[in-house]
């Protein structure tokens, strides 16, 4: 029941598939287009000083980011698309990422800047980082904790039993 409610919050309430669409014969859980999620612009211009570095599963560690560049190399500037289009709509846009089997591909985001599931949940709750080039797509979605909860389980059923028969 709450994989079935989270799909229905993945399709309504959420309007998740409007970038990780549901064909009618197929669901590659994307639309192989590039949007703003404000992920590239909060690392760019708000400058995350304290970054979450996961090590394993359930294990991450928190460091500051002068302590980062001080033995790394730097964190580049970080555009997205803009980089290849020169076009400035792109800036900071990211490809849309299939979903299948998506609780084993943590962490999240294009620089693995999100731990778990449950924090895209609440990034994506949030609306993003609000920019100039943001998605018209990206909204605050106003779910409740259990409406979380199973648009989570629903993400997590779509890791299919692939893994297992190896």
């Amino acid at each position: 029941e709450s994989e079935k409610s989270g799909f229905a919050i993945f399709t309504g309430k959420g309007k998740c598939s409007t970038c990780h669409e549901i064909g009618e014969s197929s669901a590659l859980f994307t639309d192989h287009k590039f949007h703003n999620t404000g992920i590239g612009y909060r690392a760019v211009m708000l400058g995350d000083e304290i970054l979450t570095v996961p090590l394993a599963p359930g294990v991450e560690v928190k460091i500051n980011r002068s302590e980062v560049d001080s033995f790394s190399e730097k964190l580049r500037n970080d555009i997205g698309r803009f980089a290849i289009s020169q076009k400035p709509e792109d800036r900071w846009a990211y490809k849309t990422a299939m979903l299948r089997s998506v609780s084993r591909t943590f962490p999240y985001m294009h620089d693995g800047s999100i731990p778990t599931l449950e924090a895209v949940v609440d990034y994506y709750n949030q609306g993003g980082v609000p920019n100039e080039a943001l998605s018209p797509k990206i909204r605050p979605l106003g779910l409740t904790d259990t409406e979380k909860q199973d648009l989570v389980a629903f993400l997590k059923s779509l890791d299919g039993d692939e893994a297992q028969k190896r």
